[in-house]
């Protein structure tokens, strides 16, 4: 599959998870609006994201890709046979170390919550608590997930990938309307039972299917200590322990959005939502069709087809991410009137949002060259430039 025909794939599967996503906040606006019960449900994904970030979950096809690369630039059967067997050894110890991580989460999520929410009130922790154990073991199905589509996406295959978030989504809206049924019950209970379904199913189980129908199978002859275990570890280390502003943006609404009072996390995580729409049609689409291209010519050592792919994919990026920009400040306010304000969600509510909404979109277009130049970086497993710059623009935003 050619990078441009890649590209509408991914676009095409991210519109359709974004309007998902998009129908899945209404309804939240909608069962629950911009409340102390909207605050505790999105607290409660602190800790499961934190777990995630830590074992650099959502890098982990960006450290993956080139290593599987490296091996199937070969084209022969023996580089193949390499591809599988390093997947195997990567999963298997990622897998393990993941578990173990979860479980201990799990026991020390009391005083974890208590340490992080300083200011929430005696009433939201219990509940905060509760729901952050039951979206924890998603993190598991993630991760692995992540390992999975980056077989595919090494292999150009990008349609079964696509369709993680895609069913993601479907699985909270689902769980969030079972669970809204009973008058007695919390919606946010369904929403979080959801995620949890859906990470199973959408990031895990049909990723194994797509991967399979490119090859994969599980060798247990493989050794625990296959020198690609080292290889992947040397490229995840940076990303490990270097978190940029891209991955800290979301934690950043739910730790800094309890020093506003009842509703500033829903306010905050509102406004961040709608802004991600425009930010995931061109700035994750170009990456993500981008980068297995990218990862290919510099296993080739095709340095300057590299650099003059990652500029002319970098300018269309930044121009569509103008553009997305200037559509959403013409928009902002009606549309979300028009995607919230139902139910629960106020005219007043509304009005925070949408000015929120705006600051937001004034970074569409830095996003979109940041998801294509770290990449170009990435491909040539050069980890340690972006991660540090991104580290210190977070820190710079922390005051």
């Amino acid at each position: 599959m050619g990078m441009g025909k890649a590209a509408l794939v991914v676009s095409a599967g991210v519109l359709l998870s974004r309007v998902l996503g998009l129908a899945r906040e209404t309804l939240l606006a909608a069962l629950i609006g911009v409340n102390e019960v909207g605050d505790v449900y999105r607290a409660a994904f602190v800790i499961p994201d934190l777990l995630n970030y830590l074992l650099a979950g959502g890098y982990l096809t960006i450290s993956f890709v080139p290593i599987l690369m490296s091996r199937l630039g070969a084209g022969d059967p023996q580089g193949a046979k390499d591809a599988k067997d390093a997947f195997v050894a990567v999963f298997r110890v990622v897998a393990a170390v993941m578990v173990v991580l979860t479980a201990a989460l799990m026991v020390f999520a009391a005083p974890l919550v208590e340490a992080i929410y300083p200011r929430l009130s005696p009433d939201q922790l219990p509940d905060v608590i509760r729901l952050t154990r039951i979206a924890l073991p998603a993190q598991v199905f993630f991760v692995g997930g992540s390992l999975l589509m980056a077989y595919q996406y090494a292999h150009r295959r990008f349609l079964v990938p696509v369709a993680a978030p895609i069913v993601y989504n479907l699985a909270i809206i689902v769980g969030g309307l079972v669970g809204s049924v009973p008058a007695e019950s919390s919606p946010a209970d369904g929403f979080v039972w959801g995620a949890l379904a859906g990470a199973v199913f959408g990031n895990f189980a049909i990723q194994w299917w797509g991967a399979r129908r490119v090859g994969l199978r599980w060798d247990r002859s493989v050794a625990w200590n296959h020198r690609a275990v080292r290889t992947y570890a040397k490229l995840a280390l940076p990303l490990m322990v270097a978190q940029s502003i891209t991955v800290l943006d979301e934690q950043f609404v739910r730790l800094f959005g309890q020093l506003a009072g009842e509703g500033g996390i829903s306010a905050l995580s509102f406004a961040r939502v709608l802004n991600m729409v425009p930010v995931g049609l061109v700035a994750q689409a170009a990456g993500v069709a981008a980068f297995p291209f990218l990862a290919a010519l510099a296993a080739g050592g095709r340095r300057r087809q590299l650099t003059e792919t990652t500029l002319r994919t970098a300018r269309m990026t930044l121009f569509l991410g103008v553009g997305a920009a200037a559509a959403v400040l013409a928009v902002g306010s009606p549309g979300v009137r028009l995607v919230f304000q139902w139910g629960a969600f106020s005219t007043a509510d509304s009005s925070v949002v949408a000015q929120l909404l705006g600051v937001y979109s004034l970074a569409i277009p830095a996003w979109g060259l940041h998801q294509v130049i770290s990449r170009s970086f990435y491909a040539e497993r050069t980890m340690w430039p972006p991660v540090i710059i991104g580290t210190l623009a977070a820190g710079m935003a922390v005051p």
